[in-house]
């Protein structure tokens, strides 16, 4: 259901049946979020234009002590997961406004995109907001939710060695030089790790570092030469902006080098929704160009 924000005028019980009754009681596409018996909210759906598939959908919840307890991300998920198994529908979305950072925090955990930033269509108690949108695609929310693969972080220091070592052992066109193999393997001992298992073999990692208040950079990432041209390799990237604060930040050879398959990372990460930061020619010495390459949360 589409709301205006702006003052609001408390009606009465009678009122809300005339008006709204409708809406609420009749309506497949509003259900109620009921906790231990009592209905403490609604979540609908509505379609921005059917023609095209176009759906958003919004959450309510009445009573204030019902925020900020998980319940409204538990009720999105769920009702997202329902809306691509029982709908022909490539994205689902919703429309939120920047006063209201519990639901902004919640796209941002379900690994939603924000799409749009419409700056100061929203007025409420003489302050002017942005309208926020978000976003998920059919696709996306499958490498997410729906995936074949565990995806998990580690967390022993000496676990997240051996996976690193492992992995970069099998992958000699990028990773050729021990030197740089073993800062790697001693780095990621203490930074974030996520693993990708497939039954019980670990077939691939991505290990990221904060650089910033705002920004995360991965350090090291790596899928064995049978998993690879399946998918790990996106759902490894939108897992890490789901971590991250703001920004993912990677670096990889430039394009002036005649590596091809660096030149295969570099088309990878610009797929993934990278853009170019700039290049640094002397960071990694004379001939090895280090491109810096940056994805943001705000589309």
């Amino acid at each position: 259901m589409k709301s205006e924000f702006n003052e609001f005028r408390q009606r009465s019980f009678s009122e809300f049946i005339e008006e709204s009754s409708s809406f609420y009681l009749s309506n497949p596409r509003v259900q109620g979020i009921y906790y231990r018996g009592r209905l403490i909210g609604s979540v609908s759906y509505y379609w921005e234009s059917e023609v095209t598939r176009w759906l958003e959908m919004g959450i309510v919840l009445y009573d204030p002590l019902y925020w900020s307890k998980g319940i409204g991300e538990c009720v999105i998920r769920s009702s997202m997961d329902d809306l691509f198994e029982t709908l022909e529908i490539e994205r689902v979305g919703f429309t939120t406004w920047s006063g209201n950072l519990g639901m902004m925090r919640i796209g941002h955990k379900l690994g939603m995109r924000q799409e749009k930033a419409v700056r100061k269509a929203r007025y409420y108690k003489d302050t002017y907001y942005d309208s926020i949108g978000y976003g998920i695609t059919r696709e996306e929310w499958n490498s997410l939710y729906k995936s074949t693969f565990d995806y998990l972080e580690v967390y022993e220091e000496s676990l997240r060695s051996t996976i690193c070592s492992d992995i970069l052992n099998e992958l000699p066109d990028w990773f050729g030089r021990p030197e740089s193999n073993e800062a790697y393997i001693e780095a990621v001992k203490s930074m974030r790790m996520i693993a990708v298992k497939d039954n019980d073999e670990v077939v691939g990692f991505l290990a990221l570092k904060s650089v910033s208040a705002d920004t995360f950079e991965i350090e090291v990432m790596g899928i064995k030469p049978t998993h690879q041209c399946k998918g790990i390799g996106r759902t490894l990237i939108q897992r890490a902006m789901i971590e991250s604060p703001s920004n993912l930040m990677v670096r990889t050879l430039g394009e002036s080098h005649p590596d091809p398959y660096y030149r295969q990372t570099r088309s990878f990460y610009l797929s993934c929704g990278f853009t170019q930061l700039y290049i640094d020619e002397v960071v990694w010495g004379e001939g090895t160009p280090c491109l810096i390459l940056v994805k943001s949360q705000i589309v």
